[in-house]
């Protein structure tokens, strides 16, 4: 899955309004099976090799390195910055997705996923460009703008014969265009023979609406690259960004972004831009997510009087999970990380987890990317 977030910073000034977002998303898929003696969890090598045609990426072909590691870390591992974290359960035969991750628009060359203590691993070959340069392009003609975060789809599909009662990790990075190779992030699989039934632990539509209340804000996002219109980088200009969604009463909400200049980890007195802000609904009842967590229906409409609404700004379908502890809810999730989509000219038709469809809402809540209270 990608998602590509771009707002105009230049065209408007910075006490103005963000004109909108767009979104480019590739579909997601998986595919395989497998059969014979159990697979042992504990061996990395056997494991890498009974995946070896059960992976899948909407966002590139994927390439079996045998003998060899991904490349290190360079730098402070933190161009481009990778978030993982995805923890799941499956039964053997499953077909499971791990987004990943990575702040900004990087032009992402490639993708490693390794199953620690593997002596081989997994590339997704990205093509100079983890969202193309006709994505940016597109982008940058619609809004000018900069792109919030990248994720990339990585779908596995386990043998039918892997055993159970253990876990099983994945070790990601990625690599930009210019050869910079980010720290790893972790996503983990526990699997099991039969997958416990999830139990509800959303609040009622009500409770949730009331648990709402107030400022939330994003992780910090790092959006220092900047683009012209062939998707080239144009400025390397250190700047990084939190969004923050305000809900107020029973179904209104406000979407600001916070900018930080000069540092890449949003230290320092913000510049704050608003977007968007409208009414928001939402479903009846929780259902599990295609990650088996339970997560509500909610539906973002951005409000048409609203002087920061923009001609191709739509409604978001999206989905929405609370989680807390101690009896204290801190922590939302969304299925995708803003509460509005922009549908501009020409843009593609709405495709899985496009939440500009209702037929096309996410299907899972994005654990790597939570929204803390402000």
């Amino acid at each position: 899955m990608r998602m590509f977030m771009t707002t105009d910073k230049r065209l408007f000034p910075r006490t103005a309004s963000i004109a909108g977002l767009v979104l480019v998303l590739s579909a997601c898929g998986g595919g395989g099976g497998g059969g014979g003696n159990p697979i042992p969890l504990d061996q990395p090598d056997a494991l890498m090799e009974s995946l070896n045609d059960k992976i899948a990426s909407p966002n590139g072909g994927i390439e079996f390195v045998p003998n060899a590691t991904p490349p290190a870390p360079t730098g402070d591992g933190q161009t481009p910055k990778v978030a993982a974290g995805v923890e799941l359960t499956a039964e053997p035969g499953d077909t499971v997705s791990l987004p990943v991750s990575i702040g900004g628009a990087p032009d992402l060359s490639a993708l490693f996923a390794k199953i620690p203590g593997a002596s081989s691993y997994f590339q997704v070959n990205l093509g100079g460009g983890g969202g193309s340069k006709a994505a940016r392009r597109a982008a940058k003609q619609a809004t000018g703008g900069f792109v919030l975060t990248t994720i990339i789809g990585f779908n596995v599909t386990l043998p039918q014969n892997l055993a159970t009662g253990g876990a099983f990790c994945f070790e990601f990075a990625a690599k930009d265009a210019a050869g910079n190779v980010s720290s790893p992030d972790v996503s983990c699989i526990t699997v099991v023979a039969e997958k416990p039934v999830p139990m509800d632990d959303q609040p009622s539509a009500a409770q949730t609406a009331a648990a709402l209340q107030g400022s939330w804000q994003s992780p910090c996002f790092d959006v220092s690259d900047d683009f012209d219109e062939d998707g080239t980088i144009e400025s390397d200009e250190q700047e990084s960004v939190r969004e923050v969604i305000n809900f107020v009463g029973t179904d209104q909400y406000a979407t600001f972004f916070d900018f930080y200049a000069a540092n890449r980890t949003c230290s320092g007195t913000a510049e704050r831009l608003q977007a968007p802000g409208g009414t928001y609904a939402l479903g009846n009842s929780a259902q599990p997510d295609s990650q088996g967590k339970y997560a509500r229906a909610i539906d973002f409409v951005p409000n048409p009087d609203d002087p920061n609404f923009g001609d191709a700004v739509s409604t978001c379908y999206n989905l929405l999970r609370l989680e807390g502890s101690g009896g204290s809810i801190d922590t939302l999730l969304l299925g995708y990380p803003i509460p509005f989509a922009f549908d501009f000219e020409g843009a593609p038709e709405p495709v899985s987890g496009d939440c500009r469809s209702p037929q096309t809402r996410p299907t899972a809540v994005i654990p790597s990317l939570p929204f803390s209270r402000g």
